[in-house]
């Protein structure tokens, strides 16, 4: 069971690449590729806003996984990414990070 919380702490830590597109709303907004590693079945990943105090989108993932998350945000702020395995009321591994648009 620690094993299985290690891997996802460590994919969690090695997951956020930010990039910006070439565009004209590139400094309106933000992309983030999310890489995770041996994630067990029935997990689901959630994107929390700590400032809206609400969450900003989830998906369903396992194995070896690629997503990507666009949006904009008015101010750098304080965003978790957390993983729940099914069944559980308390995340399984999470990460954290400020979040601002692309310049």
């Amino acid at each position: 069971m620690n094993k299985i919380k290690g891997s996802i702490l460590i994919a969690l830590i090695m997951l956020v690449l930010f990039s910006c597109q070439n565009s004209e709303q590139a400094d309106k907004s933000y992309e983030l590729t999310v890489n995770l590693k041996n994630i067990p079945d029935s997990t689901t990943m959630y994107f929390y806003s700590r400032a809206s105090g609400q969450y900003v989108d989830s998906a369903s993932v396992y194995g070896d996984s690629t997503i990507i998350l666009s949006g904009s945000v008015d101010l750098p702020s304080l965003h978790y990414l957390m993983l729940y395995k099914k069944g559980k009321k308390r995340p399984t591994g999470y990460t954290y990070f400020y979040l601002e648009n692309c310049n």
